[in-house]
């Protein structure tokens, strides 16, 4: 009876054998979801989100004027000029500005320095439009699997004509399942109070040309100068700070 686990064994599948089993099936899967995207057609949604990362597009479409700088873990927008080119810019800019974090503005004597930086959500979103898929490892060899290698070249062709669809398809089929699981994230940025450069540059241009030009250096989150809101028009009412710590309320004039 030396033989019967041995027999036992090749009529038992095999960790080796349910792997590519397992990836045949997944690979099926994948299949029918492009299958069905290339159905429905192209989805304004996708297109909207991926061109709405775009900042180097939405610059170069709206003549806004500023400079980008991609840089370790976001994108830097800046412009530099006479107040009312800052003023026409930042306000340009308007429609991509959810996506910035951090601002900074400078003004003195007639002219202006302004950039505003993405933070790690914008990395997040972006991530999303990039991210390779997950590798496959194929699993080792076992002495008593069985039927492998036509296993192997069904799951091989498979894998072929899902990198075909997929590159077809192109940012539909990265992003497919991953815009609904992002769209919180998305919400919650839009529905961020705006930033108040803009409102404190059209303060800077409403005061009386002889009143104009006074150094003015602030950031979304501390104040360089002045140190006390209350004594700059330009910030009276826009900005407190309560221990240390900046809060912005843009209002209009």
């Amino acid at each position: 009876m030396r033989w019967f686990p041995l027999l036992l064994l090749l009529g038992c599948e095999t960790n080796e054998v349910r792997a590519w089993s397992e990836r045949h099936a997944q690979l099926e899967r994948r299949k029918a979801e492009l299958t069905e995207l290339e159905a429905r057609g192209p989805e304004p949604r996708i297109e909207a989100f991926r061109h709405s990362l775009d900042l180097a597009a939405f610059i170069r479409e709206h003549g806004a004027g500023a400079r980008l700088f991609v840089e370790p873990g976001g994108v830097r927008v800046g412009t530099s000029g006479t107040v009312r080119h800052c003023r026409e810019t930042v306000a340009a800019l308007a429609d991509l500005r959810w996506l910035t974090q951090e601002w900074r503005l400078r003004l003195e004597n007639g002219r202006c320095d302004w950039e505003a930086r993405t933070g790690k959500d914008f990395t997040t979103l972006e991530d999303a439009l990039v991210a390779p898929p997950s590798k496959w490892a194929a699993p080792p060899s076992q002495l008593f699997s069985r039927g492998v290698p036509e296993l192997r070249a069904k799951v091989e062709a498979l894998e072929r004509e899902v990198t075909t669809r997929e590159s077809r398809l192109g940012t539909q089929a990265v992003l497919q399942g991953k815009l609904d699981a992002m769209q919180p994230l998305i919400d919650s940025l839009r529905a961020r109070p705006e930033p108040c450069d803009l409102a404190v540059l059209d303060r800077e241009l409403a005061q009386a040309e002889a009143d104009q030009g006074a150094l003015l250096e602030v950031e979304r989150s501390r104040l360089v100068h002045p140190l006390e809101p209350l004594t700059d028009y330009r910030l009276r009412g826009l900005v407190e700070v309560h221990d240390g710590v900046v809060a912005w309320h843009c209002e209009p004039l």
